[in-house]
């Protein structure tokens, strides 16, 4: 949804056309560790696959301090519908007697706590678990620095009034799929 509205040609590309992505280096880096935060790939496969891509052994290093500083999480498909519009969240963990979302965010920077309340990504993760659990969930967004190796953890919860606007945002996206004449074309996550 959002790629849509920042770049609709790339939009197009992806979910009408079905070309896939090439991600950039430091976002194939932060899937690494998001893979090895997942369990999907052991430290000797991170490591290989971080000096793969051309980093630098300090690369892993600070990959390590990531890991050390942040728990793991499975990875949790939430499927829902608002409206008859069906959904996917992929939360990358999920503690369903809490309900608590933990999201796992690399970047080569600190998130703030003011990115983690109003982060459209994490409300529509909510909407997802809203929809299947009753009641709003518990928030935690981790920022691990690829710079530095430090992480940052920030609480946050959604508000009624958020999730609303989130449903109002979904209900848009569709409209304007449609007057585009894509919604019938698109590419979904549940296709792939």
């Amino acid at each position: 949804m959002t790629l849509f509205y920042k770049d609709k040609d790339e939009y197009q590309l992806r979910y009408l056309l079905g070309i896939p992505f090439e991600p950039t280096k430091p976002m194939r880096y932060g899937s690494i560790i998001h893979d090895r935060l997942a369990g999907k790939i052991d430290n000797e496969e991170m490591e290989k696959q971080i000096l793969r891509i051309g980093f630098m052994p300090d690369k892993v290093r600070i990959a390590k301090e990531l890991l050390k500083n942040c728990e793991p999480a499975t990875e949790k498909k939430l499927f829902a519908e608002v409206d008859g519009i069906k959904i996917m969240g992929i939360l990358d963990g999920f503690d369903e007697k809490e309900k608590r979302v933990i999201e796992h965010k690399t970047r080569s920077g600190n998130w703030s706590q003011a990115e983690a309340d109003t982060h459209d990504q994490l409300d529509f993760y909510a909407l997802c678990v809203q929809l299947n659990y009753d009641g709003l969930p518990q928030i935690q967004l981790n920022s691990l620095n690829t710079l530095n190796g430090k992480v940052l953890k920030f609480e946050t919860r959604r508000t009624q009034e958020q999730i609303n606007l989130m449903k109002s945002k979904i209900k848009k996206f569709k409209e304007d799929l449609i007057s585009l004449n894509w919604f019938d074309k698109r590419i979904s996550t549940y296709q792939k």
